[in-house]
């Protein structure tokens, strides 16, 4: 773990960085004539309107192959927040993208947030098939030694703290993690000041 006054982070990609989850939807309704809202995100349960569960998952996979997802860009405030965030401690991109989007994350990195991040890991948690090898949040943060996981989706952050990472951010007010207990060690941000409060937190607690 690091020392001193800095922390090292890992910080998630999609509905932290990037509003990816509505992008996503909207491209979906108008692609398949559906009407799904941001609460089909992370339904386990729903095919999308598909005749089966494994075919709206191809059609999402489709979806994040297009331009328009490589056009997604951080607002300016994440920008700002994240260059200053990075000024005072170590940032690590752990995105649970796909590596066949590696290209489009490395290109939005460039353009917008150039020298933020030491690493980008992509986990590969949304294919679907047995052939891709695939990693969870957990591991890859013991491997940096993370001290903290910003990340939208409470899934990854009981597989952090399982790992032994003590702090977990839990970014947004999204439907699939709203309603969401919150476990020891997780704490929600809706904001980048809260996001800087809760650095001085961690900070103080060392």
């Amino acid at each position: 773990m690091s020392t001193g006054r800095s922390l090292i982070w890992a910080i998630d990609c999609d509905d932290v960085l990037l509003p990816t989850a509505a992008l996503t939807i909207a491209l979906y309704n108008e692609a398949y004539g559906t009407n799904l809202t941001l609460s089909a995100m992370y339904d386990e349960t729903s095919t999308w309107g598909a005749p089966t569960m494994d075919e709206g998952v191809k059609r999402v996979g489709l979806l994040l192959r297009t331009q328009e997802m490589a056009e997604l860009r951080p607002t300016q405030e994440t920008i700002d927040a994240l260059k200053k965030l990075a000024s005072l401690d170590e940032l690590h991109m752990v995105t649970g993208r796909p590596t066949f989007m590696e290209a489009v994350t490395l290109g939005m990195v460039e353009r917008y947030l150039p020298g933020v991040f030491k690493t980008i890991e992509h986990t590969n948690y949304y294919v679907q098939d047995d052939t891709t090898k695939t990693r969870s949040k957990g591991e890859v943060c013991a491997q940096i030694g993370a001290d903290v996981l910003l990340d939208d989706h409470v899934v990854h952050g009981r597989s952090v703290l399982e790992s032994g990472v003590k702090e977990v951010i839990i970014w947004g007010d999204y439907p699939w993690n709203a309603n969401s207990a919150l476990g020891q060690g997780m704490v929600r941000c809706v904001t980048w000041d809260e996001v800087f409060r809760e650095r001085e937190r961690i900070l103080a607690s060392r």
